[in-house]
């Protein structure tokens, strides 16, 4: 029987402290980092993602990382692919493997599967969807998906227009209804690989604390400066992320300076809200949650699965 690759998954809610620890961990086991962040895959989108800095990986190679133009758009089965050709690469090179981040989408996607590319688009049923999201708003849609099929829940978030409409599409399209049948993937990782999943947890009024005051860091650091050097890209995928469009309203009159700071902060605390609900439904064979400030227990639980 061929050896299975190791992987250690560490994700967990925005403001965690991730990347930092993902470094610690690889520094002591001799890993490569593949990161796993729908908004840290984009070049120039560094302050308002949280985005690691050069000094701060401390030598460790870092993958998955400023790989794509902010004007570009990157699918989950795109994350998937290039994902596993790095964990091709870094296991050939005879280093182990952590993959961190916090888009709980593309790990369920890396080790359950994500196939929906065989149900073909619908362009007229995609423009009756979009007309609703124009009247209603999103969350509105999200509602008519919910009703369709509940297992969505912990997979689509209501802002997610583009995937709400997909899935409904799918579900409206494809003779398959049920949940599993439209995720399944026959080539899903968990044949090739031995992974432990690591989510950090936090108490949830300590964790909005520290979200407040990263925000805080964010814009003391020149997150409004950033923005506004990619407003060409208003209009792209990159941009619909916490704190750019927000600021993007702001540069547009459509809100002030202070709203726009305490709607990124509350975005920021929905988003984890919506992060610790989707860990915890998220199916795993080997998941442990793990308080942030057990550094040693994480640390233990890494070595383990990695080095021995």
């Amino acid at each position: 029987m061929t050896k299975k690759t190791k992987l250690l998954i560490l994700t967990g809610a925005t403001a965690t402290g991730k990347s930092a620890l993902a470094v610690s961990i690889a520094k002591q086991t001799n890993a490569s980092i593949i990161g796993c962040d729908s908004m840290q895959i984009y070049r120039g989108l560094n302050i308002g993602t949280g985005k690691i800095s050069e000094s701060e990986k401390q030598g460790v190679p870092h993958y998955m990382i400023d790989i794509v133009d902010p004007s570009d758009n990157y699918s989950v089965s795109q994350y998937v692919e290039d994902t596993q050709k790095n964990i091709e690469d870094i296991s050939a090179k005879g280093q182990r493997i952590i993959i961190a981040g916090g888009t709980g989408l593309y790990i369920s996607a890396l080790t359950q599967g994500y196939n929906l590319a065989s149900v073909p688009a619908n362009p007229k049923l995609r423009e009756q969807y979009q007309a609703i999201v124009d009247e209603k708003g999103s969350e509105f849609l999200h509602k008519m998906l919910l009703k369709k099929d509940i297992s969505f829940v912990t997979k689509i978030f209501p802002n997610d227009t583009k995937r709400i409409i997909r899935a409904l599409e799918i579900l409206e399209s494809a003779e398959r209804t049920k949940p599993h049948q439209i995720t399944e993937n026959p080539n899903a990782v968990l044949d090739k690989y031995d992974i432990l999943q690591i989510v950090l947890d936090c108490d949830r009024a300590v964790l909005y604390d520290r979200i407040n005051k990263r925000v805080d860091s964010m814009i003391a650091n020149g997150l409004e400066e950033e923005v506004r050097g990619l407003e060409e890209y208003r209009d792209c995928q990159s941009m619909k992320a916490i704190g750019y469009r927000q600021f993007i309203e702001y540069f547009d009159g459509l809100i002030s300076k202070d709203d726009c700071i305490a709607k990124i902060k509350q975005h920021s605390r929905n988003y984890a809200k919506r992060q610790i609900t989707y860990f915890k439904h998220m199916q795993s064979l080997n998941k442990q949650f793990v308080d942030v400030d057990y550094g040693e227990k994480i640390l233990e639980l890494a070595q383990k699965h990695l080095l021995y």
